[in-house]
């Protein structure tokens, strides 16, 4: 256990490591490149991430959390459009995850980072039907914490998205569909 931890407390340090770098002035393209979300790199972290997602020690799952937030807003930086909703890498990952059947708790919490990052808008757009998929699940003593967080997290960010758009007195009746 306290080489699961070590391991995931340096690969979260470098993914912190990457970002840092990615954000200084001298950044050159090769590293860019090597950091891309197609990396070798990258998918080598998100192959960890993915294994460990359910481990049974709390600070290796919340270490497996910090690094997938990191490789997104790593992967983020090394494209040039400032839109991640139409690049191929976030679609990829994200009807990856949505493909998953929803007894594995790992799409929740995957999920619930990428609508931190992406916005709950845009998983809508990719699969409209989550939020009920997500209610129906809640009757499952196991995965109600879960997906509790995962709609939790969709509801606000959804609120807020819609607050801030012209659709501002509207939001609730998106729900409600």
């Amino acid at each position: 256990s306290r080489m699961a931890m070590s391991v995931s407390r340096n690969l979260s340090l470098w993914t912190t490591s990457a970002l840092d770098a990615l954000h200084s002035d001298s950044c050159s393209q090769y590293l860019k490149n090597s950091l891309n979300g197609n990396s070798e790199a990258i998918q080598k972290l998100l192959e960890y991430i993915w294994t460990h997602w359910e481990h049974p020690l709390d600070g290796v799952r919340h270490q497996s959390k910090t690094i997938f937030k990191n490789i997104l807003k790593i992967h983020q930086k090394t494209i040039d459009s400032s839109c991640g909703m139409t690049d191929p890498f976030f679609l990829n990952m994200t009807h990856s995850f949505l493909s998953l059947e929803w007894h594995i708790k790992g799409k929740y919490v995957s999920l619930g980072c990428l609508v931190e990052y992406l916005g709950t808008e845009y998983i809508l757009t990719v699969d409209d039907t989550v939020p009920k998929q997500v209610l129906g699940i809640m009757l499952e003593q196991s995965l109600a914490t879960y997906a509790s967080d995962l709609l939790e997290k969709m509801f606000e960010s959804h609120k807020n998205e819609l607050m801030s758009s012209s659709q501002s007195n509207n939001w609730i009746k998106q729900w409600h569909k």
